[in-house]
């Protein structure tokens, strides 16, 4: 329960990060459009990485509300119910595994565009 907890913390760390790195790609193609450059790949990157983000963020969202309620868990995460416990903390991690992967999966995409994007200058 606690690990799944820590790992509920640490990826909406992550989250956090890459909707920061949205922001910083968002002025970077402000500031190549300005230069005239052709940005519409790097944009529709970052279009595509931003519907990522907030899929894996409802994901994170969904383990969040499981172990919030912490069904088969006392307030101090000892196990009250195993069978409800169990369940809680598959239903925890199958979310967090699909907001990492679809996480991860978008970070590679926009790497990729970014890359090619700076390829082109």
């Amino acid at each position: 329960y606690h690990l799944r907890q820590a790992q509920l913390h640490s990826l909406d760390e992550m989250l956090k990060r890459d909707d920061r790195r949205s922001t910083e790609v968002a002025k970077l193609i402000a500031y190549a459009k300005a230069a005239g450059k052709d940005t519409a790949a790097l944009e529709q990157a970052l279009a595509a990485f931003r519907a990522k983000l907030s899929d894996a963020r409802a994901a994170w969202y969904t383990a969040a509300v499981a172990l919030n309620t912490h069904t088969g868990f006392s307030a101090a995460g000892k196990v009250t119910n195993p069978d409800q416990a169990r369940a809680t903390l598959k239903s925890a991690a199958s979310a967090l595994e699909h907001a990492y992967l679809t996480m991860r999966s978008a970070e590679e995409k926009l790497n990729k565009a970014l890359a090619a994007a700076h390829g082109q200058k």
